[in-house]
């Protein structure tokens, strides 16, 4: 079971650590958004982009017969839009400066996720 508390610290946190983070949605594996740090109009179109960016990882990876990505960005315009998966029941969507759009920063939240969970597990 995902605790919600726990999770939601954890968005908190990464927003701070790192402040470059323009938006940021929490979402379940099958897309129901959690909770966000955007205005509604924001929360609504970063949680649909989000699903259906995991979607097609989760379809791109069994394409390419590998496991679940860990994350995936897309650049488009001045925007960048990340997703990295919590766990096994969560996805983290992000949207930053298209600059920052590249692998050491989908790297860079990855290992701040595994911190994360080892210190203080999200699924319980």
């Amino acid at each position: 079971m995902i605790n919600q508390q726990r999770a939601w610290l954890f968005a908190e946190q990464l927003q701070h650590r790192m402040p470059e983070i323009e938006n940021l949605q929490l979402l379940t594996v099958d897309g129901l958004a959690m909770r966000g740090s955007c205005l509604r109009q924001d929360e609504d179109k970063l949680s649909a982009l989000s699903a259906l960016l995991y979607s097609g990882a989760q379809q791109l990876a069994e394409c390419l017969q590998e496991e679940s990505p860990k994350g995936l960005i897309v650049c488009i315009g001045v925007s960048a839009y990340v997703i990295a998966q919590l766990g096994d029941e969560l996805v983290l969507g992000l949207q930053v400066p298209a600059d920052l759009g590249h692998p050491q920063f989908l790297q860079t939240v990855c290992q701040l996720i595994g911190e994360y969970e080892q210190s203080s597990p999200l699924i319980h």
